[in-house]
């Protein structure tokens, strides 16, 4: 399953919306929708998300096995940028 997937499917089990989402993490509803049809993720946004779900075991499990997904400042060299693929 594909980081945008991961996204939509963990926002659509706690019942959320694009918008609330990205009220809860302080971001605009586009920057949700980038990132569920596939768009870049901004680093910011994946540590928003991460922090946001921290109880919750799931998020935190599939985030690192994801692609690109990696918490980890040092995952590539395009992270320099402030953007993963």
């Amino acid at each position: 399953m594909q980081a945008a997937d991961k996204i939509r499917h963990w926002r659509k089990l706690n019942k959320l919306t694009q918008v609330q989402l990205a009220t809860k993490l302080g971001r605009r509803q586009s920057t949700i929708s980038r990132a569920e049809n596939g768009g870049q993720v901004e680093w910011d946004l994946k540590v928003a998300l991460h922090e946001l779900t921290e109880g919750f075991v799931s998020f935190s499990d599939w985030i690192e096995t994801v692609p690109g997904m990696s918490l980890s400042r040092s995952a590539t060299a395009s992270d320099e940028e402030g953007h993963l693929s």
